[in-house]
């Protein structure tokens, strides 16, 4: 996986989610993001499919190695906090439901993953 096609997935899923929880909290059963996370989810979302087209290689890289490793320090400190009053996180948002945790963690090591794999700025995942 190259780090141009994490950017472009990462970026489009969450771009999505942060966009449709700014329109709709708790558009989901199983995730309810509050509103200073869809605004990151927003954000991420757009720097990345901006990184994915318009950045070079060294910095998409660089992108998706420091923003997988947060995503992966995030799933482990929601787990840690998971239980704990809202807002759990810092006192600024929640990290409540496993599933949320799962997808941070899941994130962090594909990634992580793709930092340090493919070999050009195609878009495939070999």
């Amino acid at each position: 996986m190259t780090p141009t096609f994490f950017l472009l997935f990462s970026g489009t899923i969450s771009l999505f989610i942060g966009i449709l929880g700014i329109l709709q909290a708790g558009f989901l059963p199983y995730f309810w993001f509050d509103f200073p996370e869809n605004l990151v989810h927003t954000g991420f979302g757009a720097l990345a499919l901006w990184a994915a087209r318009r950045a070079s290689m060294a910095f998409q890289r660089q992108f998706v190695l420091w923003t997988s490793l947060l995503a992966f320090v995030i799933g482990v400190l929601g787990v840690v906090v998971q239980d704990q009053p809202s807002p759990n996180f810092f006192g600024i948002t929640n990290l409540e439901h496993p599933l949320d945790n799962a997808l941070h963690l899941t994130f962090g090591i594909v990634g992580l993953w793709a930092s340090v794999s493919g070999k050009g700025k195609g878009h495939g995942i070999a």
